[in-house]
């Protein structure tokens, strides 16, 4: 129950890492050459030591070089702090990375320090919405962040005008830490949905026309929290995966960073956007239907994994963010079309069998009348009877045609019924 009180906070030092996403199609070479991006391939000490803890097929999808399906990695620096909505952010680079099948999916990495979650949810719900990006105080934002964005996809030959292909705003991977569980205030968990979905810290408990309504709020935080830990919890949502802890140690932040979001979310992404994207195709162009069903299986087989870690964690993780984004929902929608296109083909075929055999009894059937009537003349032949053998053959011809219609309208007839 959601008491009819705000929260009290303590003026604590909240630090939000966040991390932007978005992708766009590309389709020349995998080779950026815009101005400051650099590749920063992972280093193969690295990969051995993933691979310790994650299946190594995964991590040579996501890390490996030298994997045919390999995912290409490069960094844009920024290093510059930005007014965001009255907010100063610290825009730290930007990543990109170069999926098969010709997505390209980036991240923004963002950090704000503040007292105050109202000012990171508030210049995080700015910086993501695309309607907000030609607003005055978004114009450091964009010189910095979104003309870069820009022409890497144009040297990639993608159209730099639309760097944004899935909707109206960006995926957001957050983590947010403080001191001490106090400074989140009495109500942890709905400060953690509304950090989750960039609301006003403290509506929740406001009970107003505008608030997210109780049964909601709960319904969502028993469906997609997950709480493991007794210093953090975090929340899946279509839009967003939040984590928000506290006295939280710097190696635990970093797998945080490096792993869920570096390796997990942007895997999850990938599978999201392709599927959404193959989906769309499959309904624009169905007459595609073998050649995109070849490449849903050959998607299947190199760039989606059972499992991707010996350890628990990761893998609750993976799945969380699975079933926020509705991948499942994506792969039902896109095996129903795959199964219409196959019934539809096996219509095709089926009724071509048919015009076929429908021919070939035709062809038999005029052979065998023929057969008969030259049986006919050679046992009696039509001279004797003072018919010429053209008219012979006509006679008996249409004998057996007459014969061959009675009984199949004999065959056809509905029988009457007893009763």
């Amino acid at each position: 129950m959601i008491e009819n009180t705000k929260p009290i906070f303590t003026m604590g030092n909240f630090r939000e890492k966040a991390y932007l996403c978005g992708y766009f199609r590309y389709h020349d070479s995998r080779v950026i050459t815009a101005p400051g991006w650099e590749a920063f391939p992972v280093p193969a000490a690295d990969i051995a030591e993933y691979k310790k803890f994650y299946y190594a097929g995964f991590v040579d999808f996501a890390m490996s070089e030298d994997n045919g399906g390999t995912v290409g990695r490069f960094k844009h620096n920024v290093g510059h702090t930005v007014d965001i909505g009255g907010v100063p952010v610290m825009i730290n680079h930007i990543d990109l990375y170069l999926m098969p099948y010709g997505i390209a999916i980036y991240r923004i990495c963002v950090e704000i320090t503040s007292d105050s979650l109202n000012d990171s949810t508030w210049a995080i719900f700015l910086m993501r919405e695309t309607g907000k990006w030609d607003r005055e105080d978004m114009r450091q934002y964009s010189e910095m962040v979104l003309a870069p964005i820009r022409e890497a996809a144009a040297s990639l030959g993608s159209d730099s005008s639309r760097i944004v292909d899935n909707g109206n705003k960006l995926k957001v991977f957050q983590i947010v830490t403080a001191d001490n569980k106090e400074d989140y205030g009495q109500h942890i968990d709905t400060t953690l949905f509304e950090v989750a979905t960039l609301s006003k810290i403290g509506a929740c408990c406001e009970h107003n026309s505008d608030s997210h309504s109780e049964e909601y709020v709960q319904q969502i935080l028993k469906d997609n929290k997950l709480s493991i830990y007794n210093n953090w919890s975090s929340l899946a949502l279509f839009d967003s995966f939040t984590i928000m802890g506290y006295c939280v140690k710097p190696w635990v932040l970093q797998t945080w960073e490096n792993d869920y979001c570096g390796l997990i979310y942007i895997h999850s992404l990938f599978c999201k956007f392709y599927l959404f994207d193959l989906n769309t195709r499959f309904v624009e162009h169905p007459e595609d239907g073998e050649s995109l069903e070849a490449e849903y299986h050959e998607f299947m087989r190199t760039c989606t994994f059972q499992k991707i870690s010996y350890n628990f964690l990761p893998g609750e993780i993976d799945e969380s963010i699975d079933r926020a984004l509705d991948i499942s929902e994506e792969l039902q929608h896109l095996r129903q079309h795959i199964g219409y296109y196959n019934k539809q083909q096996a219509a095709r075929s089926s009724d071509r069998m048919d015009k076929m055999l429908a021919f070939l009894a035709v062809v038999t059937l005029l052979s065998t009348i023929w057969d008969f009537s030259c049986l006919v003349n050679a046992m009696i032949p039509f001279t004797s009877l003072s018919l010429t053998e053209t008219a012979g053959y006509r006679l008996v011809a249409s004998l057996m045609v007459l014969m061959l219609t009675i009984v199949i309208i004999l065959m056809l007839r509905p029988r009457r019924s007893c009763n």
